[in-house]
């Protein structure tokens, strides 16, 4: 699994590319999520880049709520995505993509509980503790 950069890296290496250069996650540090289960929290965010997933075996599992980014710059021209990641995960390398952080989150916040939740889903060998 990867957080931020850990994400983005795990991304490339899943077959995915980045979008090099991206705006309105830089500076908001919360903004709404969306599962895949139709729930929605607050997230931290700090990022510029974000993961492009379109052409990899993925699940997409939480999405920004509304697009934040008003510019998609990549070195090869990369369609905007329609949904902008938040978590990811890759069948093939069987990796957990994390884009937002939560190890900035207080223990209290919904959007952290998820993430704990989404790791035992996720992860099998975490469910077997």
């Amino acid at each position: 699994t990867g957080i931020c950069r850990g994400s983005q890296f795990g991304c490339v290496l899943s077959g995915g590319e980045l979008y090099q250069h991206t705006t309105g996650h830089g500076l908001r540090h919360r903004h709404g999520m969306i599962t895949e289960d139709g729930r929605t929290f607050q997230v931290s965010s700090t990022h510029h880049q974000m993961m492009a997933v379109k052409y990899t075996n993925h699940t997409l599992v939480a999405w920004a709520d509304n697009k934040l980014s008003d510019q998609y710059l990549s070195s090869t021209n990369l369609p905007p995505p329609d949904k902008e990641p938040e978590i990811v995960y890759f069948h093939d390398t069987k990796f957990l993509s994390v884009q937002w952080h939560p190890e900035y989150m207080t223990d209290d916040e919904p959007g952290k509980a998820y993430y704990y939740e989404v790791l035992e889903e996720y992860i099998p060998i975490l469910r077997a503790k």
